[in-house]
């Protein structure tokens, strides 16, 4: 009997070659639409708890400003520095961040000093720099239709260059061995405050009214309040110059604000009529900081006719048979001042004295002036009018209750329409000082101090959350840890992948 002959089905090798072409062509015009997506719509992930490598907002909204946007030419960021210096790779990383967030307006140029070094003579020679420590440099200038003068060519420089040592962006100490390491990060806070300067040219001034304050009452570690707060304002490109009051006719005419910090003697009527005439012009400012010990019935009667009354209390509260003095308190959210920092809890170290906000006085209304409050304290706390006794408790017939606030503002003139807004003049009255003392300054505040000088001085644009300070952390593990971990790297772990590779070995051997 014959075997059933077998049909074999030829194979289609023409259509299996068209398919495998064409399935190659597309993985490779998949792979280049992915590349040129990668490379057009680059997006950039902060995977760290904190977002440690994120711009803040109060960077971001400088990168977007118009003080960027309307700069006449592109800003220029030259990083010298070695690229085997060991912060070299968190540095450019932030700088690219920088310059990928201000939408091409800024030009940023790293620069090897042992490797390139005509390029660094070159930029040597014109920023009139010696070189003797790796820096950023931060140009602002613009380009002139006529050519400088010496004179004015280093004038240009010293107004919109500013030079920013590696070493100004952390901060350092030493381990138990005696070796330098870094211990903080300020580099986004660094960068930011040397490019806004850089943009504006000469800083905004503020003067302090000196005379009137004890200069080092209530100084923690040699640094008085005020010194802290000229920190602060040095960081967002403000002077803070002193002026002695009894000896002035006039308020100078540049100035940005003035600042009345821990006053401890009361104003005389004719320097009551020097800060009124002040605070009577277009576009004035006003900073106070109460010491709640100091008696200042003039200026208290100056705030008031204003809409604010500094009270004759203390802000406590008692827990467990203890009284405490260091207020819980609470950012208001507001239209202005507060509008990003609405609602966080913060706390005033040291002896706060309430404020009497009269936010909505038809009187002040009539004349143009508003007052709102701009920090409260929390829950369960009271301001106490009998604060000398030794066991106070509140008494709702003499003390003063919730809502208590602790910081408030003043607006006259019409801030709410676009064409008055730069006339305004602006005040801010906090009940407290002890606050400002380096031991006692707390992030939250200091966010909260950067967004007031911004709305005084008119910067609004760059109001919001500042950059959060990066600190070492360090790792301790215990000798008899140490020893666990090094057996399970160096034994059980290779020991496990041993074993694995050979039960698979046998299985595909048998």
């Amino acid at each position: 009997m014959s075997e059933p002959k077998l049909h074999r089905r030829s194979v289609a090798r023409f259509t299996l070659s068209a398919k495998a072409l064409f399935q190659f062509i597309l993985v490779i015009s998949i792979t280049g639409l992915a590349n040129f997506l990668g490379c057009t719509e680059h997006q950039r992930f902060d995977l760290t708890k904190k977002s440690e490598f994120t711009l803040s907002d109060t960077t971001k909204e400088l990168l977007k400003s118009d003080l960027l946007k309307n700069h006449t030419d592109d800003l220029r960021l030259i990083a010298v520095i070695k690229t085997s210096n060991p912060h070299y790779l968190r540095i450019r990383a932030l700088l690219e961040e920088f310059r990928r967030k201000s939408y091409g307006r800024i030009k940023l140029e790293f620069v090897d000093p042992l490797k390139n070094l005509d390029r660094t003579q070159d930029i040597a020679n014109t920023y009139s720099h010696t070189f003797i420590e790796e820096a950023i440099f931060i140009d602002a200038r613009t380009p002139s239709e006529t050519e400088l003068t010496d004179a004015q060519r280093e004038q240009d420089i010293a107004n919109h260059v500013r030079y920013l040592p590696i070493h100004k962006l952390y901060v350092s100490d030493l381990d138990r061995y005696n070796k330098e390491v870094v211990i903080g990060w300020q580099d986004e806070a660094s960068v930011s405050t040397a490019i806004l300067s850089a943009l504006e040219g000469q800083p905004r001034t503020f003067y302090f009214l000196f005379d009137k304050s004890q200069l080092d009452a209530n100084a923690e570690e040699g640094v008085a309040p005020w010194k802290t707060l000229k920190t602060l304002m040095q960081r967002q490109n403000i002077a803070l110059k002193e002026l002695r009051l009894s000896s002035t006719e006039k308020i100078p005419e540049d100035a940005e604000g003035v600042a009345l910090i821990a006053p401890r003697y009361d104003l005389d009527e004719r320097e009551l009529a020097v800060l009124s005439e002040y605070w009577n012009r277009d576009s004035s400012s006003i900073f106070i900081t109460l010491d709640p010990n100091a008696e200042l019935h003039k200026l208290r009667s100056f705030l008031r006719s204003y809409g604010i009354t500094p009270r004759n209390d203390r802000v406590i509260t008692r827990k467990n048979g203890k009284t405490f003095t260091s207020a819980r308190s609470i950012i208001v959210k507001g239209p202005t001042v507060t509008k990003q920092l609405g609602e966080k809890p913060s706390q005033l170290d040291g002896p706060s004295c309430s404020l009497e906000v009269r936010f909505d006085d038809d009187k002040l209304i009539n004349r143009r002036i508003a007052a709102f409050p701009l920090i409260r304290a929390a829950k369960g706390w009271w301001g106490e009018t009998k604060y000398q006794e030794p066991e106070p408790n509140f008494d709702h017939r003499e003390d003063h209750g919730a809502p208590l606030y602790l910081a408030a503002a003043i607006v006259k003139g019409r801030e709410n329409q676009d064409t008055k807004v730069e006339l305004a003049s602006r005040l801010i009255v906090i009940g407290n000082t002890e606050f400002l003392t380096p031991v006692n300054m707390r992030e939250e505040m200091s966010d909260f101090l950067n967004n007031s000088f911004h709305w005084m001085v008119g910067r609004e644009t760059l109001m919001g959350d500042g950059p959060e300070p990066v600190f070492r952390q360090k790792l301790t593990i215990e000798p008899k840890h140490q020893s666990q971990i090094n057996l399970s790297s160096y034994i059980i772990l290779p020991a496990i992948g041993l074993i694995i590779a050979f039960i698979t070995w046998y299985s595909r051997r048998s």
